[in-house]
C-alpha cells in the first residue's frame, strides 16, 4: 500500500497537525448514529489507520471495549504511548487494513480522515470490506469518513488544504496537495504532494512527501458496497454530525457512508 509513510512516522508532528479535531463531538456522532440504527449504544468499537487513535481513547474513557490497527509502527507506539499516560491498556496492533485478523469482533468499526484515499484499487476496497465485516458483531456498524465527491471533479475544495497548528512550542504547518498534482481520470488517483514545516525554539525545518490517494464517487462506492456481499448502505451524512445531510450544500464536506452489516 502506497501512503504518505514517511509522515506517518512523525506520530507527534502528524497529532499535533489534526489537533483540531473535535474528538468528542465526533465520538458523540458515531455513537448516537449506532443508536439510531440498533436502538442501543455500541459495547466496543475498532478503529481502521488509527493515526494517533485518540478516538479511541475518548470511546474507552466512555467504558466502551476498544482496539484499533495502523500501517505506522511508530503510530501505532505512539498511540500505545498516549493511552499509558491516561492510564489506559489500548489494543492498537500494526496492521494493514486491506487485510487483518484480530480474532475479536465489535459492534462499530470506524475510519476517518479519508484513509479509504489510500486504497488504490477495487480488489483493495473489496478485500477491506471483507476484512471489516469479519470483524464485526452480527448488527454491527461500518461508518466512514470519506472525501466529497464534488472533488473528484475538481468543483471547488472541500476541505482546507493548509493550515497551521501549534502545541508545547512546536507549530506544525501543513499544506495537503498541490494544484498541480497530477491528477489520473481514468483511475481517480492524484499524487498528491504533501509540505510540512516544523517550527520549535527558532528552529524550522521542511519536509515534502508525495503519494498516491484515490477518490470516489458515491455511486461507484455504492456499486463496490453492493459487490462486496458483505453490506447494506443504509444513511449517508455529509459531515460527522447527524444533522447534516450528504446533498452539494457547502455545509456538507464529506461522504460520510453508513453500512449495516448482512446477518450470515
Amino acid at each position: 500500500m502506497n501512503t504518505h509513510n514517511d509522515f506517518y512516522k512523525l506520530a507527534e508532528i502528524y497529532d499535533i497537525a489534526f489537533d483540531f479535531r473535535d474528538i468528542k463531538a465526533e465520538c458523540d456522532f458515531l455513537e448516537n448514529v449506532f443508536q439510531q440504527v440498533n436502538g442501543r449504544k455500541p459495547k466496543s468499537v475498532l478503529e481502521l489507520a488509527a493515526g494517533p487513535d485518540r478516538h479511541m481513547l475518548e470511546f474507552s474513557h466512555r467504558g466502551l471495549k476498544e482496539a484499533a490497527i495502523d500501517l505506522s509502527p511508530e503510530m501505532v507506539e505512539y498511540g500505545k504511548q498516549l493511552s499509558l499516560q491516561t492510564g489506559i491498556y489500548l489494543r492498537y496492533e500494526c496492521a494493514n487494513m486491506e487485510k487483518f485478523t484480530l480474532g475479536e469482533k465489535y459492534d462499530l468499526a470506524v475510519i476517518l480522515m479519508d484513509s479509504t484515499a489510500y486504497l488504490l484499487d477495487n480488489e483493495a476496497v473489496l478485500n477491506h470490506l471483507a476484512s471489516v465485516a469479519d470483524h464485526l458483531t452480527e448488527d454491527g456498524l461500518y461508518i466512514l469518513e470519506m472525501t466529497h465527491p464534488r472533488d473528484c471533479f475538481g468543483i471547488g475544495r472541500s476541505t482546507v488544504a493548509e493550515w497551521t497548528s501549534e502545541r508545547k512550542g512546536i507549530q506544525v504547518h501543513i499544506k495537503w496537495g498541490k494544484e498541480n498534482d497530477f491528477f489520473d481520470p481514468i483511475d481517480q488517483i492524484t499524487q498528491v504532494n504533501v509540505e510540512i514545516e516544523i517550527v520549535s525554539e527558532d528552529k524550522s525545518k521542511k519536509l515534502v512527501y508525495c503519494a498516491k490517494q484515490r477518490c470516489f464517487t458515491a455511486n461507484e462506492m455504492q456499486a463496490l458496497v453492493k459487490a462486496s456481499g458483505s453490506f447494506q448502505w443504509i444513511e449517508t451524512y455529509g459531515s460527522l454530525d447527524i444533522k447534516v445531510p450528504f446533498n452539494n450544500d457547502e455545509s456538507a464536506w464529506r461522504m460520510v457512508p453508513v453500512l449495516k452489516k448482512f446477518r450470515n
